[in-house]
């Protein structure tokens, strides 16, 4: 029985179309939910740091002292998965004063008025006792599930650093509760005028109404790329049988003339071929066998020899680029640096040289590294890169040893250097008096310059060697104004 080629070229038309349609609707709809997730996290973090820093933080810890002090004379603590008994309810009752603080007031109309304007579940503030492994809240402006000053819960999040590292809050999280349906939660760190840790700006957003409409929307591609697909597979069909039956029959039937008209011998080698597919590729592998079978050599060849060249120089060229970038920072490393010496060299010889060479010294990085460890002096060392990057965005950055860059000046940033090195130093004195940065982003650095003379230099080393003498002058000048300080 026969199954001609376009019943054939159907089949398989509809299987692609259909599989692509459902692969399709399922990264659709990861994506959509992706990006709803984000964008409500993301919205749900701008909003605690707007929180943070918009209430009183004096204000805060007046509050947080008042129900630590209940809460530190309490020996026995009541959380809230017992909300609603009366021994709960008793442990709430000894709070009760907090609720009447000028100072709670204050705060809460404050958290209302942000809710207000805000589509949220709710808006409080909490403290959490490290030593203890408990979350107490302080004040909350939800008009529904409120929770009175003093509730606790024990710390449930999985992320325990922030046990460690309390300034860093609470991580955006999303969940998906039969109480609270879908919601994203986080928390911001909120300081008094000392800058004293005094509680944590806490957000719930919810995702209910984005969630029903994501599956709506995926309801709806679903649908569209259904009929796309029936759509499709009946045109393909029709394409199959117009573009390439109907051509294959007329190319099948001039090949057999042909070989109707060559010597005996060729008939001999079609003979011992076994082709029973039943449709029309039967009829023309009889008449093509032969060639076909030498031109997919000769192609196998040609595309096995190319892929292997291509594989070989790609390969060939991700090493090199590999090894020319400083894994850390992802500037060009010393490797790099050397072959633009190289470079700068043939510059000098040929009389074309115009540059200058930047050395620039993170200080302090030992004592980083003993005192917050070397994952903490790996960041210093990234926003010290970072600051380099932008400031001298021009120009090539390499980072040639553990705190040692080098910047080379040509063009615009050559002709710039002053007033960008005058930029940097700037930007430098900025993040070290920032307090709101932890210690190892307050970085400082010491920059030394110096420019290729004609007159007196022969290659970039002693180009280098100044800049490095000038650098380390720079150093020990900061150094003795932070003594004299």
């Amino acid at each position: 029985m026969k199954f001609p080629l376009k019943y054939k070229a159907a089949l398989l038309i509809l299987s692609i179309v259909l599989a692509t349609s459902v692969v399709a609707t399922v990264v659709s709809s990861r994506m959509i939910k992706d990006n709803g997730q984000e964008t409500y996290t993301r919205q749900a973090v701008h909003l605690a740091d707007t929180i943070a820093v918009s209430v009183d933080g004096d204000q805060v810890r007046e509050l947080r002292d008042a129900v630590m002090e209940v809460y530190d004379a309490t020996e026995d603590k009541v959380f809230s998965d017992r909300w609603g008994e009366p021994e709960f309810d008793a442990y709430l009752e000894r709070f009760s004063a907090v609720s009447e603080m000028e100072a709670y007031t204050q705060v809460r109309d404050r958290l209302a008025s942000i809710q207000d304007v805000n589509d949220v579940q709710s808006v409080y503030i909490t403290w959490l006792n490290v030593e203890e492994k408990t979350i107490i809240y302080l004040v909350d402006a939800a008009e529904e599930d409120f929770c009175p000053p003093g509730v606790t819960d024990p710390f449930f999040y999985e992320d325990e650093e922030i046990l460690r590292n309390p300034e860093r809050g609470f991580l955006p999280t999303v969940t998906d509760t039969e109480e609270y349906g879908w919601l994203v939660a986080t928390g911001k760190p909120i300081h008094d005028s000392t800058g004293e840790l005094v509680g944590f700006a806490c957000v719930d957003m919810s995702m209910d109404a984005v969630v029903t409409e994501e599956y709506r929307f995926i309801r709806t591609i679903a649908l569209a790329l259904l009929a796309l697909a029936v759509v499709a597979g009946a045109l393909g069909i029709w394409l199959v049988d117009w573009f390439l039956v109907r051509p294959i029959n007329m190319l099948s039937n001039a090949a057999e003339r042909y070989t109707n008209g060559e010597e005996g011998e060729q008939m001999q080698q079609f003979a011992s071929l076994s082709i029973h597919t039943r449709d029309e590729v039967e009829a023309l592998a009889h008449s093509m066998a032969v060639m076909e079978k030498d031109i997919n050599e000769h192609i196998a060849n040609l595309l096995s020899t190319t892929q292997a060249l291509v594989s070989t120089q790609a390969k060939a060229e991700r090493m090199d680029q590999l090894a020319s970038i400083d894994a850390l920072t992802k500037v060009r490393n010393k490797r790099s640096y050397d072959r633009e010496t190289k470079r700068l060299n043939q510059e000098i010889q040929a009389g074309k040289a115009c540059f200058g060479l930047m050395m620039i010294d993170l200080n302090d990085l030992k004592k980083t590294n003993d005192t917050y460890g070397h994952d903490k002096g790996d960041i210093a060392i990234n926003a010290l890169c970072k600051l380099v990057c932008s400031v001298f965005k021009r120009s090539p950055v390499f980072r040639i040893g553990g705190d040692e860059f080098v910047v080379i000046l040509e063009g615009q940033d050559y002709d710039n250097a002053d007033t960008l090195i005058t930029r940097f130093n700037a930007e430098v004195e900025k993040l070290r008096g920032d307090e709101t940065l932890p210690p190892w982003k307050r970085i400082t650095a010491a920059v030394g310059c110096a420019y290729f003379d004609h007159g007196k230099d022969t290659d970039t080393d002693t180009v280098f060697k100044r800049a490095d003498k000038v650098m380390y002058e720079r150093k020990k000048q900061m150094k003795a104004q932070q003594q004299f300080s």
